[in-house]
C-alpha cells in the first residue's frame, strides 16, 4: 500500500503546473511539473553513462533544472544534484540537444518560456550501466493508468 500511494503522489506532483513567474526581462515564464515538461518533449537524447564513472561503481541520480524558449529550445540546463561531475555533464550535454512543442496559454496565441526539472537515475544493474528517464517513466505510467 505505502508503494501505491507514493506512485499517486509523484503523478501529482509530475503533473501539477506548479507556479507562474515574470523573469528580469518581463517575458513570462512558467514552472512546470516534470511530467507536463516532459510529455512536450519533440526530440530527447537520453545521456550516456560516462565509463569512467562506472568503473568507478559510482551510481545515484541526477537532477536539472531546464529552462526552454518560447519556441522550444532549450536555453538552460542547471545540474542540481549529481554523483559526480562526469554523470553532471552528460546530463547537461544531453538535455541541451532535447527540444519541445511551444507553450501556449489558454487557447490565446501567446507562448510562454518555461522552466521545469527532470530527474534521471544511474545505475549498475549486473555490472551493466543503466539510464532511467524518471520523467519518462512516470509519463508512461500515467497513460498506462488512464486506459
Amino acid at each position: 500500500m505505502p508503494g501505491r500511494m507514493a506512485r499517486n503522489i509523484l503523478l501529482v506532483v509530475v503533473f501539477c503546473s506548479v507556479n507562474t513567474a515574470l523573469s528580469g526581462d518581463d517575458s513570462r515564464v512558467l514552472w512546470l511539473g516534470i511530467g507536463v515538461l516532459r510529455e512536450q518533449a519533440t526530440f530527447v537524447v537520453l545521456p550516456e553513462y560516462p565509463t569512467s564513472s562506472s568503473s568507478a561503481g559510482r551510481a545515484g541520480r541526477v537532477v536539472v533544472e531546464v529552462r526552454v524558449s518560447e519556441r522550444g529550445k532549450v536555453l538552460h540546463v542547471h545540474v542540481l544534484e549529481t554523483p559526480d561531475h562526469a554523470i553532471g555533464l552528460a546530463v547537461e550535454s544531453a538535455v541541451m540537444r532535447w527540444s519541445f512543442r511551444p507553450f501556449a496559454g489558454g487557447g490565446k496565441q501567446e507562448r510562454f518560456s518555461v522552466q521545469s526539472r527532470l530527474i534521471f537515475y544511474f545505475s549498475l544493474v549486473n555490472g551493466k550501466p543503466v539510464v532511467i528517464d524518471a520523467a519518462a517513466e512516470a509519463v508512461a505510467m500515467h497513460k498506462k493508468a488512464r486506459r
